[in-house]
């Protein structure tokens, strides 16, 4: 680890949970290469909340059935054993 990463990471980790976690995801972010155009991503990020308020609608009503995740990180485990 470079003597700046070693700085940055010192500052970052003093900074409050809710700061780091609002960092972590602007990193994240800047590691995307930008594909789409800013209408083509509002468009996408527009169908994927359509599409989250339609499975949790659905499991609201009772259409779904939940699976704890323990299960399906076993299932996940198991098929890569």
């Amino acid at each position: 680890m470079t003597a700046q990463m070693q700085s940055v990471r010192e500052a970052a980790l003093s900074l409050s949970r809710d700061e780091r976690a609002r960092l972590a995801e602007e990193l994240m972010l800047s590691l995307d290469d930008p594909i789409l155009a800013d209408a083509e991503q509002a468009e996408v990020d527009a169908a994927w909340a359509h599409e989250i308020r339609r499975r949790i609608a659905a499991h609201r009503s009772g259409q779904t059935t939940p699976i704890p995740a323990q299960e399906v990180f076993a299932k996940l485990r198991a098929r890569r054993a």
